[in-house]
């Protein structure tokens, strides 16, 4: 059924944008009918099986037959913290139990479904905060289904060809990326995942062994794998790369997509919605509104003025387990609309990407992954908050958590740096605090580059 009702969405979407090639009014508002029918739906929804969204739709003044008519602006807009502090009466699944769910996360030996009926992973925690996140299968492979329609749907399986696709990730823990990497389906996708953790040089080598026609990592990987590529140790010539995790600048995308000379997909999500939209080469980012609705608003909860920065507000159509309705994501972008009037996504406003160079014990330059940091910290158990400060040739990490924790963060990376040849030339500290104060932007930073920092 809910396959069917995937592909009935699909079809209703395409729909009317051919409608709209008759004027564009139309098209807009069916897509709104859309919209709204699915926001009604799991409103209705998490009302009647979600403690936490009954007790603020309440508090809000709003009661379960207002749900029939409701508007976005109408519903309360939800913080990550609100989540995060209420997660037991958030779920709709009165069998869940977030200490349960805890455990299986973080045990690496506990299989892909939780329950049988559930895919789990956590957020990045890139700012500073982890969560997490459970789809039924049922939902999780609507998501799927509408990923391959619009992204990487490739015609060589009906002839019985499979296509060769890597991600480069964080293939230990339990991301939103890898988790949703693991479930293509293997009737179409050969799959194969390096991790981040390897060096370059071992990147470069079991990319060229398995040669994939489509990659998939993070826009500084794929930054700092342009001179391998230049100087043809890299030899592989994918048709599509697909980009994920970290803000693309126009500047990088264009030097990705010269030095392969292939298809660059600019992909936006979040662990709470998963693909929200993608944006391929130069052309305009493609929203999906049937399986989310993305909001940027002002500091006063009302929309943002036209050209002004707004954060980003993300309704998930299709997470009846775990619903974030009007959910507050931590992103910023500015709004702006097209020639014809439309609401148009011109992707997330941030900071260029900038490398994490160390030196090792033989004084030569070498790179860590933003996101091997993350690996070792945000997916170990029991740390909650954390902040790394990236001096010369040293680091120090702030954490809030159990100090059972933090000792063996401290093991993770004295292997980590024993296994690059760094042991003795990079420094590092950690150091246990009671919180970590968010900037003025209400996000806490898990990287912050500190010049002054020496050892």
């Amino acid at each position: 059924m809910r396959v069917i009702e995937a592909i009935y969405d699909i079809l209703y979407v395409e729909l009317s944008k051919l409608v709209g090639k008759i004027h564009v009014r139309y098209k807009i508002q069916l897509l709104e009918k859309l919209r709204l029918r699915k926001l009604r739906k799991i409103s209705k929804f998490a009302f009647a099986n979600s403690n936490f969204y009954r007790k603020v739709f309440t508090e809000n003044g709003i009661k379960e037959e207002d749900l029939d008519r409701i508007h976005f602006d109408q519903l309360p807009i939800i913080k990550k913290k609100d989540i995060i502090d209420n997660i037991q009466d958030v779920f709709t699944d009165k069998s869940l139990v977030k200490e349960d769910l805890f455990s299986f996360i973080h045990d690496s030996s506990s299989g892909n479904i939780y329950k049988e009926k559930y895919i789990c992973f956590t957020t990045s925690g890139t700012l500073g905060l982890k969560l997490p996140i459970l789809f039924s299968l049922k939902d999780f492979n609507k998501i799927i289904i509408n990923t391959l329609f619009y992204n990487t749907f490739p015609i060589k399986f009906l002839l019985g060809i499979k296509t060769r696709v890597t991600m480069i990730g964080l293939i230990e823990g339990r991301s939103a990326g890898i988790t949703f990497f693991k479930n293509l389906p293997n009737f179409i996708y050969n799959k194969k995942s390096i991790s981040l953790l390897l060096p370059i040089p071992k990147i470069v080598e079991e990319l060229n062994s398995f040669n994939p026609e489509m990659l998939i990592s993070y826009p500084g990987v794929f930054v700092s794998l342009l001179d391998y590529k230049k100087k043809g140790e890299l030899k592989i010539s994918p048709k599509k790369i697909v980009l994920s995790g970290e803000i693309l600048t126009k500047e990088n995308a264009k030097k990705i997509r010269e030095t392969f000379n292939c298809e660059v997909v600019n992909s936006y999500g979040s662990s709470e919605c998963l693909i929200v939209g993608t944006q391929k080469n130069d052309k305009p980012y493609l929203i999906f509104p049937n399986t989310c609705h993305l909001e940027l608003i002002g500091q006063d909860n009302k929309p943002a003025p036209i050209g002004e920065l707004g954060r980003i507000v993300i309704t998930n159509f299709h997470n009846f387990s775990q619903p974030f309705i009007r959910y507050d994501i931590g992103d910023f972008a500015v709004n702006t609309v097209n020639e014809f009037g439309e609401f148009s996504f011109d992707g997330v406003a941030g900071r260029n990407y900038k490398p994490i160079l160390f030196q090792n014990n033989k004084g030569e330059e070498f790179e860590i992954f933003h996101w091997t940091f993350y690996t070792y910290i945000l997916y170990a158990a029991g740390i909650y908050k954390s902040q790394m400060h990236i001096g010369n040739n040293c680091f120090k990490t702030f954490l809030v958590g159990t100090q059972d924790c933090i000792e063996k963060c401290k093991n993770n990376f004295d292997e980590l740096l024993k296994s690059l040849g760094a042991e003795k030339s990079v420094k590092f500290c950690f150091e246990k605090v009671d919180d970590i104060k968010p900037e003025s932007n209400g996000k806490i930073p898990f990287i912050v580059f500190d010049d002054s920092l020496n050892y």
